[in-house]
C-alpha cells in the first residue's frame, strides 16, 4: 500500500466568496486549511450551483461552474454569463468557454455539468467582482428565474496548505 501526505504553512491569494451569496463549500477535498471554503454553493429549486474563482497570478480570471440536478434540467447560456466590476468600464463576459456532462448512472443519482468559463481580464488588478448568472429554470416556477448574483474579494491570507496522494 502506497501513502504519503505532504503539509506546508504557506499564504493564499483567493478570491473569497460572499457569505450572503449562499453556502460557502471547499472547491476541493485537500488543499487549503484556513481558506478551504472558496466556493459558494447555492440552490435554486431542484438545482445546485456551485460556482468556483480560481485565482493564478498572471493568468486571466478563471470561474467554474458547476449544476446538479435529478435530471438536465435548467437553461444555462454561458455565453451570458458575465463579470462586473468597478475596474471594469463595461460587462465582461467569457472568451473561452469549456462544458463537461456526467450523466447519472449507477452510483451517481444526479446529472451534472461543469462549465468553466474565462473571462478577458487578469487577476492581477481585480480586488472584487460580481458575477452575474442569467438563469432559467424550467422545472421550477419563474420567482426562480432571473439574474443570480455572486461577489468574490480577493483576499491574502497565511494558511496551511495539505496534499496526499489519497485525495
Amino acid at each position: 500500500m502506497l501513502s504519503g501526505c505532504v503539509a506546508y504553512p504557506t499564504t493564499r491569494t483567493y478570491f473569497k466568496p460572499d457569505l450572503n451569496d449562499g453556502q460557502l463549500t471547499p472547491s476541493m477535498g485537500c488543499g487549503y486549511h484556513t481558506t478551504r471554503d472558496d466556493a459558494v454553493e447555492k440552490i435554486v429549486g431542484d438545482v445546485t450551483l456551485t460556482v468556483m474563482p480560481e485565482y493564478v497570478s498572471g493568468a486571466n480570471l478563471k470561474i467554474t461552474l458547476l449544476i446538479r440536478a435529478k435530471s438536465k434540467a435548467g437553461a444555462l447560456l454561458p455565453e451570458n454569463v458575465f463579470v462586473s466590476s468597478s475596474i471594469f468600464s463595461s460587462k465582461l463576459y467569457p472568451v473561452d468557454i469549456t462544458v463537461i456532462e456526467q450523466e447519472s448512472s449507477g452510483s451517481i443519482d444526479h446529472f451534472s455539468q461543469w462549465y468553466t468559463l474565462v473571462f478577458p481580464v487578469s487577476v492581477d488588478g481585480i480586488e472584487a467582482f460580481e458575477l452575474t448568472i442569467p438563469w432559467n429554470n424550467s422545472s421550477t416556477s419563474t420567482q426562480e428565474d432571473g439574474l443570480l448574483n455572486f461577489s468574490f474579494e480577493k483576499v491574502e491570507v497565511a494558511d496551511f496548505y495539505y496534499n496526499s496522494i489519497n485525495c
